[in-house]
């Protein structure tokens, strides 16, 4: 293997705890705790990628909700989660430095694809110290077949090129969703699950599950 492209939260950082407290806040400050938990539900199974639309989806049971509410919601969230990103820092995911480094200095080429917005992940990663090693960040990202694609062409045609062209099947595609497995293994690429969001068994289009990048240059590995 010669590439590797990562997803950001929940494998290059571990920002959901932070994410689903805010979330909880800001629904409870409305007297909303209900639709709160609702919330945090969907962002539990889906990542905070669409933020608006899962808010609103979360409001609908609640029929006296004010017209406007979710979109207020929405700028709250971002501005209060921001805030905690800023003061406290991105919270690196188990292994993920290392892995990035070692991956680096072995020669490899790396991606991130995410849906994550672009300037979330250029932050947290610059702050971690490890934005030098990435070739191409891919934020604000649809997972699709056709996204793996355009990162894994982007690691083949972006500075400094590779001794030689990459082929799909020599390229990892690390991520902890059922989506992007199964996208990156529609794209021809090997998917690599990362257990803790979801099962191994949740996990159908990975190749290999692993419990955190610590062990990805493991032959061991758990399904």
């Amino acid at each position: 293997m010669q590439g590797l492209i990562l997803g950001f939260d929940g494998v290059l950082v571990d920002e959901r705890p932070v994410q689903a407290e805010v979330l909880r806040q800001i629904f409870t400050d409305e007297g909303l705790a209900a639709a709160g938990e609702r919330a945090v539900a969907s962002l539990t199974e889906k990542g905070a990628g669409d933020l608006p639309s899962l808010i609103q989806a979360s409001l609908e049971p609640e029929t006296e909700a004010p017209l406007g509410l979710a979109a207020r919601l929405a700028a709250r969230w971002s501005a209060f989660y921001h805030m905690r990103i800023r003061r406290e820092g991105p919270r690196a995911a188990a292994g993920a430095v290392d892995m990035v480094t070692r991956a680096s200095d072995a020669g490899w080429m790396l991606g991130v694809l995410s849906p994550s917005p672009q300037s979330e992940i250029e932050g947290a990663l610059e702050a971690l110290g490890i934005r030098r090693h990435f070739k191409d960040l891919a934020g604000d990202a649809e997972v699709s077949a056709d996204s793996y694609r355009q990162s894994w062409r982007a690691l083949n045609s972006q500075p400094p090129l590779p001794s030689r062209l990459l082929h799909p099947h020599e390229v990892l595609a690390v991520d902890s969703s059922p989506l992007a497995m199964a996208a990156a293994a529609e794209a021809g690429l090997v998917a690599v699950g990362v257990a803790g969001r979801y099962s191994a068994e949740q996990l159908p289009g990975a190749e290999r599950v692993i419990d955190d990048l610590q062990e990805l240059f493991s032959r061991t590995s758990r399904r």
